[in-house]
């Protein structure tokens, strides 16, 4: 079971209506694996797939970095058709259709929306673990490493001594 529907994925991440069928019936299932397992982890993530009216405070954060991610993925099809003939530019009555710079753009845009919904899902589930036990903030890889000037640092060391943790959080901040 998904969390999201066709018709709400179009509704949220879409200005103008889409014809669902532009949006495979695999599609929606592995955003949710490639996205939000990860977020949440194989535990919670089952958990929430089971019982979604049970996590109602989460469930839209995860809608939409779902919508988003489907925007992402979907949008070379609805910018052009392929069919046995060759590709073909899908144009609108009286519109003109953008180029490909166009389409380039509008995915980027949608990859950066993801990614933010994302950043502020994760800082929801950090703020409120409490009401959320199966969720484990210290899977997360963002949570436990700071990365500066391309070198991986563990986020919380034990330190020896007050000058080490003095050094540490000048380059942690």
């Amino acid at each position: 079971m998904s969390l999201i529907t066709k018709s709400e994925v179009i509704s949220i991440a879409f200005v103008r209506t889409v014809n669902e069928k532009k949006i495979p019936d695999h599609l929606i299932g592995s955003v949710e694996e490639k996205h939000i397992r990860p977020i949440l982890g194989d535990d919670f993530y089952e958990a929430v797939i089971a019982a979604p009216l049970s996590y109602s405070s989460l469930t839209p954060y995860l809608k939409n970095i779902i919508a988003n991610y489907v925007k992402f993925y979907i949008l070379p099809d609805i910018y052009q058709e392929i069919t046995d003939t060759g590709i073909t530019v899908i144009q609108g009555q009286n519109r003109q259709v953008s180029d490909k710079n166009g389409l380039e753009y509008s995915r980027q845009n949608a990859l950066d929306i993801g990614k933010m919904l994302i950043d502020i899902c994760e800082k929801y589930l950090y703020d409120n673990q409490a009401s959320y036990p199966l969720y484990n903030a210290g899977l997360a890889a963002k949570n436990n490493i700071v990365i500066a000037g391309g070198i991986i640092f563990k986020k919380y060391e034990e330190f020896n001594s007050s000058e080490e943790e003095d050094n540490a959080k000048k380059w942690y901040s």
